[in-house]
């Protein structure tokens, strides 16, 4: 990567109306070398680091405030390929760190000019605006988006190109896993993200055809076959131990590995992939969104292999902080693992409440699928029934009433009281 600039131009966004010619002329010429030099740092890391890689993507948002300068004069100067190579390259950022409406701004500003970018630019643009409105739950957008990728690029392999086969899969699993789908959405979904196995494994570097596997995982973790998405995040786990820049793939494999063995009775199995999770996860000692609401997904691995203390420990942690992420549903994505957490320890009552608490509250009954990750879904569908028998027609009603009377702040306090 190349060096940075020792001082930041954080003034650069200041701009002065009474600025003598000569004086404006000067200024604009440094906000031009100031775009050229972060466009040309961009642009000289691989994009498999921008990507996949938690300590580049980091350093991408330590640098947010001189890359909104170039945005702006991006915007200013009428660049809108500058303004699409600067939001594409930053890929990583919106999809692990910042959830993405800003950069989804960026993008359509540069697609309200698509006939003045490139071939590349425009599929690597659309992809980009796919995974962004993905992170922020936007199902509809991410797949107008990934299909209007796909088209452009018209079957001619490329990361960005195969990455939006992923999201199309992913963004049709979606709706397909909900009961009285079409089945043609489950299996267009399927044919899509093997599609992107295919077209990355025959002529790209190995870390596009683990994210390609990831995509594969998800897809089948949303429409259920537990079996398959193990298989699959076992498959990812190999890939991304061969593959160079992929120091998130594998943690998002053992994660997966760690739900996924836990949902089919494997307890040993998941709280090894739980328990390596974390090695990995604190020795990254990342602080992207990503990895710090994921973790929670791990708590029901560890509390089945008798880990309880651990996992309180980290469920407590994420209560201290998902309200500020500013992420959706983050909060129904914490009260639902507490949930499963207090049936494994024999409190079907609160987990019936706190289950009723995170499909009703932070927007969910907005969303036909109210849940954060497939993940969350696909304990939800498993643990659901489970609390119902265990508490009976009568007292699963009562305890569906009282959590979906529950305001946030209450089932917040409420989940957490049960951790001790």
């Amino acid at each position: 990567m190349a060096s940075k600039p020792s001082r930041p131009c954080r003034c650069l966004r200041w701009r002065c109306p009474t600025l003598p010619r000569w004086a404006a002329g000067e200024a604009q010429a440094l906000r031009t070398r100031h775009c050229d030099w972060y466009l040309a740092w961009l642009d000289a890391t691989p994009l498999e680091r921008l990507v996949f890689d938690p300590a580049t993507v980091a350093a991408v948002g330590l640098e947010i405030d001189n890359l909104r300068a170039v945005a702006d004069w991006c915007q200013a100067s009428d660049s809108p390929d500058r303004l699409a190579k600067l939001a594409t390259r930053m890929y990583g950022y919106w999809w692990l760190g910042a959830g993405g409406l800003e950069g989804r701004r960026w993008l359509q500003t540069a697609l309200a000019a698509e006939e003045r970018l490139g071939l590349d630019e425009r599929i690597a643009c659309h992809q980009t605006v796919a995974i962004a409105s993905t992170m922020n739950l936007d199902n509809a957008t991410a797949l107008t988006h990934a299909s209007r990728a796909i088209s452009l690029a018209a079957g001619r392999p490329g990361p960005f190109a195969m990455m939006a086969l992923g999201s199309r899969s992913f963004a049709q699993s979606v709706p397909a896993s909900l009961p009285g789908a079409d089945p043609r959405l489950a299996l267009d979904a399927r044919a899509d993200a093997h599609d992107a196995v295919t077209m990355a494994s025959a002529s790209m570097p190995m870390a596009w055809r683990a994210s390609a596997e990831f995509f594969c995982a998800m897809v089948e973790t949303n429409l259920g076959d537990i079996d398959a998405a193990a298989r699959w995040y076992e498959s990812l786990a190999r890939s991304s131990r061969q593959a160079e820049s992929t120091d998130l793939l594998l943690p998002v494999a053992l994660a997966g590995l760690a739900v996924t063995q836990h949902l089919l009775g494997h307890h040993d199995a998941a709280l090894r992939a739980a328990l390596d999770f974390e090695i990995r996860r604190a020795s990254q000692g990342s602080a992207l969104h990503w990895l710090r609401t994921t973790v929670v997904e791990i708590t029901p691995a560890l509390v089945a292999g008798g880990r309880q203390a651990q996992a309180f420990l980290l469920l407590r942690d994420a209560g201290r902080y998902v309200r500020k992420l500013g992420i959706p549903l983050a909060e129904n994505h914490l009260l639902g693992m507490v949930a499963v957490v207090e049936y494994l320890r024999g409190d079907p009552q609160r987990a019936g409440r706190l289950l009723a608490a995170s499909r009703h509250l932070a927007g969910a009954t907005d969303r036909s699928i109210p849940f954060r990750t497939p993940a969350h879904w696909a304990l939800y569908r498993h643990y659901q029934p489970q609390v119902r028998a265990a508490l009976g027609p009568e007292e699963a009603r009562r305890a569906r009433t009282e959590g979906q009377a529950m305001t946030l702040d209450y089932a917040m306090a409420y989940a957490m009281e049960a951790l001790g």
